[in-house]
């Protein structure tokens, strides 16, 4: 009767939420072999695409692999968030057990997840967020196991390292374990000793409030360490001399003992980490050229895929290095508004080459990914303009032939951006260069609606019915 039940609750469950799975063949970026190199018009390289694995809202591009990360660190995470990591099939009954167990006592489902489920949930499953629901419990178990059959664990550790959230880094956050070593201790993430990387493992359940309280949490790297031992990782003379090795994490003041208590213990500088992330990163390097690359990299996935893309090699573009440093000049410099951004599209309009893009208001932080030059719709405002004086000078209209700029009878009642009008007949010349909505309006009526929307056809623009 319990495999009976249990048999319809599955079969339940995948009837409402396992036919729209994600593919796990798009973590295919977790085996990546190289960086694929980006070159502008000349031949000058602009940068480099690498796989990206999305925490949520949040990406990390700088993919480790396994040899960049420290080992110490690599087996403390894996002592410290899924024991059973190498023996499980990517979900560790055992401990989702004890999750439901704790989620029907607290009425809370978070628990029990192992390294391969927080993979899927924070890249097949980052649409969902943090939903604490069946729904994404049971897709995070349906693929867990998928992911543990077509990758290594090695593997599946790696893009762990890569994606997990590691706390907030102000401008930007902490993601993946290079972030999060040089953040919180001004290191490479292959240089982190073994007391260091298993701090770093006992803050990911909640990494803000476990760095703010440090006394509190002193104790499970003790725990942590003794796990390790337990299983064969490190010997008990490592775990000891661990203990007592004393850590300065980022922003505390920590006085320490020689058996490996503390003295005193005061967070002085939170904002600290932020200040080491940043000042390990090359200033004014890591956003360079980023809504370029970013739509080259949209544009190539979807016609090569994506583990061609990532796989290495040249790409060649349309860039023009001075067009692009110059908007990315200009997008800083710029005054706006409050509230305002903007975006940049510089094109070749003989073939189509993109020159120069800026998707955004640039500062020093990082870019929002939305890139208004080819993501925003906008009014087609008076960027139509110039198309119908197109029309009107193949109709044999001349720069100097002049049109009323004054009110229009009727129902319509259109008016110049100024508000105003001159009451006198203006060249062509004069209307476009102004701008000018009521003389353009009478050249639209005098030439023909039907007329302008077949040349609008033509130009490869599909006008509504009721657009023009």
């Amino acid at each position: 009767m319990v495999l009976l039940a249990g048999g319809l609750t599955f079969g339940g469950m995948w009837l409402m939420w396992g036919r729209d799975l994600p593919e796990v063949s798009d973590l295919d970026v977790i085996n990546f072999s190289g960086q694929t190199r980006v070159f502008d018009r000349r031949g000058e390289l602009i940068g480099t695409l690498t796989p990206s694995l999305a925490s949520g809202t949040n990406v990390n591009r700088e993919l480790l692999g396994p040899k960049q990360i420290s080992s110490w660190l690599q087996k403390a995470v894996v002592a410290s968030e899924d024991r059973r990591f190498y023996t499980h099939k990517g979900v560790d009954v055992i401990g989702v057990t004890r999750g439901l167990l704790k989620g029907l006592l607290r009425n809370d489902l978070e628990g029990g997840s192992s390294i391969t489920q927080q993979v899927v949930k924070n890249t097949l499953l980052s649409d969902l967020g943090g939903a604490r629901t069946a729904e994404r419990k049971f897709k995070e178990a349906v693929l867990a196991y998928q992911v543990d059959r077509r990758f290594n664990k090695d593997q599946i550790l790696n893009a762990y390292l890569n994606v997990i959230y590691w706390g907030d880094g102000g401008p930007q956050d902490i993601i993946g374990a290079g972030a999060a070593a040089r953040a919180y201790f001004k290191k490479e993430p292959w240089d982190l000793n073994l007391a260091e990387s298993v701090y770093l493992a006992t803050i990911i359940p909640a990494p803000n409030r476990r760095y703010k309280d440090f006394i509190a949490y002193r104790p499970l790297m003790k725990s942590v360490l003794s796990r390790m031992v337990e299983d064969g990782q490190i010997t008990k003379q490592q775990a000891e001399q661990a203990w007592i090795t004393p850590i300065y994490p980022a922003g505390w003041r920590l006085g320490w003992k020689t058996d490996g208590t503390l003295r005193s213990a005061v967070l002085e500088r939170p904002e600290r980490l932020a200040e080491n992330l940043a000042s390990m990163t090359p200033q004014g390097q890591q956003y360079r050229y980023l809504s370029y690359l970013q739509e080259v990299e949209r544009e190539l996935a979807g016609k090569v895929g994506k583990g061609t893309l990532y796989r290495g090699g040249k790409i060649f573009t349309g860039m023009d290095l001075q067009a692009q440093q110059a908007a990315e000049r200009a997008s800083q410099q710029a005054q706006l508004p409050d509230g305002a951004t903007l975006g940049l599209a510089q094109v070749n309009p003989q073939n189509g080459e993109v020159l120069a893009l800026v998707g955004q208001k640039l500062s020093s932080g990082r870019p929002n990914e939305w890139n208004n030059a080819t993501q925003s719709r906008r009014q087609v405002g008076s960027s139509i303009k110039p198309l119908l004086y197109t029309l009107a000078l193949e109709k044999g209209w001349k720069q100097s032939d002049t049109v009323l700029d004054a009110p229009i009878a009727g129902d319509y009642q259109p008016k110049n951006y100024s508000g105003t009008w001159t009451g006198v007949y203006v060249s062509m010349r004069y209307a476009l260069n102004h701008s000018l909505n009521l003389p353009t309006v009478r050249m639209a009526q005098e030439l023909g609606i039907p007329t302008f929307e077949t040349k609008l056809r033509e130009l490869g623009l599909t006008p509504r019915a009721t657009a023009v």
